[in-house]
């Protein structure tokens, strides 16, 4: 008889909030969910078991929460983490069109530079662009153009998009992209240009209503730019999915007023499709914002009360890998260098540049991050995979570093999995 084991992948979620008590299994390299009525879960076994007359043992090993016993957990991660790596199906790529910005947000995480890409770096970036494309055959091909603020360079946004939309579209490749901005500069005019070549959403920076984002995020004049940004999303509301990311600062409690903007946007008549909450992260220089994820139910609070207004909810398990980690998704820097990461410095660490491809022996190094050996005794690996490199290089100087944030990494995963497991909604702290 085979001897199994419980995969080190495998994470137990209690549920005691319901008449009949349970328990969640949920695979974190698989995605496998199962519910457990107590009354019938005994536990899987800590050490070495035998399935044999066991049903229940049985199909948890058929949905990989056990594991032959002799199986080397490290190598199917290790594999299965390459063949992420190395994906293609969807391509995707992030291109900052200009490194420079009307706003001077206190907690930016970038220094503005005056570098703005010109038509002629955008063409060959799109040429190579296309290239890689032809190359791969992806199914999906999904752009964001940011800055800085990229309205400041909104000719080469349109003439970009358009190139990449017509080429796919000539392929029969699904093409999207979306421009996140702070929304200062955005009007129908330009957003009908866009929408033409593909536009399927418009970000938008928030901080708070007018009192919070006006400190946090003026003009460089020191004005407010709240006012502004309200009327520019009321004249292009409907035209274009609206989504608003609000940026909060965790050691304080402007965060529990981030739904007075929210109302007050919609009572002013602009359609939001969708709203994120991302804490202020620290930076690398002058930073005086260090809480980053140190309190997570907060973030957590914040999409219970985005769902209790029918925002949608995350419908895939909460993830924390870094993008500079994979093959299929690319950082136009405004220069033309291809850099892994789109909050590094102009040219920084660049991979490549647009005029003459990626360099293979730089892009080998980069991919290839060791990770510690704590990590592979971690069961959420798969959706964390070391986390934010910038945050890395923040906190520890090593961009190749880890950035581990269990604790909100496993509370949001909890969630996850009692909402899709349980039917029941988003759970407060």
């Amino acid at each position: 008889m085979n001897a199994y084991k419980k995969s080190m992948f495998t994470m137990t979620v209690e549920d005691r909030e319901q008449k009949l008590a349970r328990t969640y299994l949920f695979n974190t390299l698989n995605g496998a969910l199962a519910r457990i009525e107590d009354k019938d879960w005994p536990g899987i076994p800590d050490g070495p078991f035998e399935i044999d007359g066991r049903d229940d043992l049985r199909a948890l090993a058929e949905q990989g929460f056990a594991v032959p016993a002799e199986t080397d957990e490290r190598a199917v991660f290790i594999l299965w983490k390459a063949q992420h790596v190395h994906d293609c199906s969807t391509i995707k790529s992030k291109v900052l069109v200009t490194r420079w910005c009307n706003l001077g947000c206190v907690y930016c995480i970038m220094d503005h530079e005056p570098t703005v890409m010109t038509p002629e770096t955008a063409l060959a970036m799109d040429r190579f662009y296309m290239e890689l494309i032809r190359e791969k055959g992806p199914a999906l091909v999904e752009d964001n153009y940011l800055g800085g603020e990229p309205f400041l360079n909104e000719k080469v946004i349109v003439e970009s998009a358009s190139r990449r939309f017509y080429f796919c579209r000539g392929k029969e490749i699904d093409y999207r992209f979306s421009v996140t901005t702070n929304g200062t500069l955005v009007s129908p005019d330009i957003v009908r240009r866009l929408v033409d070549a593909g536009l399927s959403s418009i970000r938008v920076s928030l901080a708070g209503p007018a009192e919070i984002h006006n400190r946090l995020r003026p003009f460089k004049s020191g004005k407010g730019s709240y006012a502004v940004i309200l009327e520019n999303l009321k004249r292009i509301s409907g035209l274009v999915p609206i989504g608003v990311e609000c940026q909060y600062d965790a050691a304080s409690q402007d965060y529990r007023r981030i739904f007075e903007m929210v109302d007050q946007l919609i009572g002013q008549g602009v359609q939001l499709e969708s709203i994120a909450f991302t804490p202020i992260l620290p930076r690398r220089t002058n930073n005086r914002f260090d809480a980053g994820f140190s309190n997570p139910e907060i973030q957590l609070e914040l999409y219970r009360q985005a769902a209790l207004r029918g925002f949608p909810v995350f419908e895939n398990p909460p993830c924390s890998a870094c993008m500079a980690d994979f093959r299929a998704q690319l950082v136009f820097d405004a220069d033309g260098s291809i850099i892994p990461c789109p909050s590094l410095q102009g040219g920084e660490m660049a991979l490549g540049h647009v005029e003459r491809g990626v360099d293979f022996i730089e892009e080998s190094q980069r991919l290839e991050r060791k990770l510690p050996e704590e990590c592979f005794l971690c069961e959420l690996l798969p959706l964390c995979q070391g986390g934010c490199r910038l945050q890395a290089l923040t906190k520890g100087g090593d961009f190749d570093g880890v950035d581990c944030n269990r604790k909100a990494l496993a509370l949001h995963v909890e969630n996850y999995v009692r909402r899709k497991g349980g039917g029941v909604g988003l759970k407060g702290p």
